[in-house]
């Protein structure tokens, strides 16, 4: 996606739409937002992208724009492993609607299992911080 010109991308984007097809679609917004594209702009596609395409949307995406999500893209790309194990580290972004400023924030865990499955075990509480639980 990083490669393809902005108007590529704009037009990758509506025939997920028109497909209904989430991932493609979550990937296209992704990448905008990489870009630094106008939050309103990111609001709006993720409006759409849930009315044409809500059930094959991947969990990664976030339902609503975070201004600091490219700058922790950034700061993990920065990270490699330094040889296999058994843990996986996994980012859960929390919602703080009654804070002052950035309404976001971050859990930071680690697990035996998979990202995708440690998500699905804290969305039905299974093992699940307050924190979490309650954002």
């Amino acid at each position: 996606m990083c490669t393809r010109s902005d108007r590529d991308l704009a037009s990758a984007f509506e025939s997920a739409l028109a497909e209904g097809d989430g991932v493609a679609g979550a990937h296209c917004i992704h990448e905008r937002w990489m870009r630094g594209q106008f939050p309103a702009h990111i609001e709006t596609a993720l409006d759409l992208l849930w009315k044409q395409a809500g059930a094959s949307i991947p969990d990664w995406l976030p339902m609503r724009y975070v201004s600091w999500l490219p700058a922790a893209y950034d700061v993990a790309a920065r990270f490699t492993a330094k040889g296999s194990g058994r843990s996986n580290i996994y980012l859960i972004l929390l919602d703080y609607p009654d804070r002052r400023g950035d309404a976001h924030g971050v859990y930071v865990g680690m697990s035996r299992y998979s990202p995708a499955q440690r998500f699905d075990q804290h969305k039905a509480g299974i093992r699940a911080a307050g924190s979490v639980l309650k954002r």
